[in-house]
């Protein structure tokens, strides 16, 4: 089994976790908008992928400027397709 987390702290803190409850678990950082990160990870043996990254903003859509909804597009949808199209092959 393999866990990804978005920044090195939680990488640690599920290490650890994980080892005091005597759970074996692979833990890797994986941020999906970094492309090393990517890289890393598609070179993984992965069955099963629970793409579960994502961010949101609220407020009145005339008032939320257009690099946040890119960076909210960026996350939710284009890194998080990226990653499961290079785990479904070429």
């Amino acid at each position: 089994m393999i866990a990804g987390c978005q920044i090195w702290p939680q990488v640690w803190e599920l290490r650890k976790a994980a080892k005091n409850e005597g759970i074996e678990i692979q833990v890797i950082k994986l941020d999906v908008l970094n492309e090393i990160d990517r890289t890393n990870a598609l070179g993984l043996e992965i069955d099963v992928l629970f793409n579960n990254a994502g961010i949101m903003e609220s407020g009145p859509i005339a008032e939320i400027p257009m690099s946040v909804f890119r960076s909210v597009f960026e996350t939710n949808v284009f890194a998080a397709l990226e990653l499961a199209q290079g785990l479904s092959g070429p």
